[in-house]
């Protein structure tokens, strides 16, 4: 039976991640992923999965040495963010206000994945791809995991980093709280006429909020909220009618755009109970999926690999069982109000202005009309949103 110290389940963004930050504490890491990612290849035009990474999650990725294999050429810096009911009352973000460069970086998903994967040789993080964990034995000592070709691999702790699904969350009998929301969404790539400048917006709608994220060059996503029905009805149109909708739904500062690629995925609220049990920790989207209106839940992932580490390797420093409950649960301790707040605070946000009761819709506009107003306040929920608090 091979022997390892740590056993990751799922390689996308937090667990390749994850395995990076521990692999550099000399552990032994073993990452088992269902899709090979060692040789991503990318076309000329973007992939339609992007996320928004914070200034926190590009200084992790620097601190790793693995930004460096981001493609140039695919690196979108943004500088301003706009949110607004009103188009003539925007709320104003800009990275001058807080003496920074840029607000963080508009991302493909996969660009990120292969950058953290080229880095798992020189750091000696192993591989298991394609495959899946089978089962799980689960020991006050240790943990075997076995594999879906039979092998068994032996751990001091098993992190279950596989996503909203989680087959590890499930092994280890750990429940979820949550909900589907009654919006789904819709992801557009398109490619712009015109050079637009690096500002992400965001217009809100009774129907739900219609956003813009610059990527590379004249490349851009486009993200429509709305109910099932409609989403549904969009996905089903030609590119041609569908660029029409888009015409008549989004604002006109949009601009003329070729659409490229479409897809459209539910709206879900999903929080595990707890984060650990015996020899397991969840984290990422195994752990919690949120509402992605503000773009944080790779950062929330990001930030939950990161505090893991940590309690991993001071425990280590202190000559301690890093898979032992009492470590694990420091990190939940550390991550589950925070994640919740979170969560939490992007429903609140999700039920004031996705609807249309007039009373609530004037005081959003004032609402929105003071906060652009009050600086030292605004400044600092720019900081905290950019993982600089």
């Amino acid at each position: 039976m091979e022997k390892f110290d740590i056993v990751v389940a799922g390689g996308g963004m937090v667990g390749a991640l994850v395995a990076n930050l521990l692999s550099k504490a000399n552990l032994t890491v073993l990452v088992v992923e269902p899709f090979d990612a060692s040789n991503l290849t990318f076309s000329k035009h973007p992939g339609l999965r992007t996320s928004a990474f914070n200034r926190f999650s590009i200084d992790l990725l620097k601190s790793l040495d693995c930004w460096q294999h981001v493609s140039e050429n695919r690196k979108a810096a943004y500088t301003g963010l706009q949110t607004w009911q009103n188009e003539s009352n925007p709320l104003v973000f800009d990275a001058q206000d807080v003496g920074v460069k840029y607000l963080g970086h508009i991302l493909e998903n996969n660009q990120v994945q292969n950058a953290l994967w080229q880095s798992f040789q020189s750091k000696g993080v192993e591989v298991r791809s394609p495959a899946t964990i089978k089962s799980i034995n689960q020991r006050a000592n240790d943990i075997t995991v076995t594999l879906d070709n039979g092998d068994e691999v032996n751990a001091k702790l098993l992190i279950g980093a596989d996503g909203a699904n989680s087959k590890v969350r499930q092994m280890a009998n750990i429940g979820t709280e949550g909900w589907q929301y009654q919006q789904h969404c819709m992801a557009i790539t398109v490619e712009m006429a015109q050079t637009h400048p690096p500002v992400t917006w965001q217009e809100f709608h009774p129907s739900g909020p219609r956003a813009y994220l610059p990527l590379f060059e004249n490349y851009a996503s486009l993200i429509w909220y709305d109910s099932a029905d409609r989403i549904a009805e969009l996905k089903q149109l030609s590119i041609a009618k569908l660029s029409q909708q888009i015409e008549m739904a989004f604002p006109n500062q949009l601009g003329e755009f070729k659409v490229l690629d479409k897809g459209a995925f539910p709206l879900t609220r999903m929080h595990a109970k707890r984060y650990y049990g015996d020899r397991v920790v969840l984290i990422g989207d195994a752990a919690h999926t949120i509402n992605p209106l503000a773009g944080q839940g790779v950062n929330l992932g990001f930030k939950d690999a990161d505090k893991l580490a940590q309690c991993i390797i001071t425990a280590i420093e202190q000559d301690k069982d890093f898979g032992a409950s009492e470590i694990l649960n420091q990190y939940h301790q550390a991550r589950y109000k925070p994640n919740l707040l979170m969560m939490s605070a992007m429903d609140a946000f999700y039920l004031g202005f996705c609807n249309d009761h007039k009373p609530l819709s004037l005081l959003r506009n004032f609402g929105l009309g003071l906060a652009n107003k009050a600086g030292p306040v605004k400044n600092a929920v720019m900081k905290y949103a950019m993982g600089i608090d």
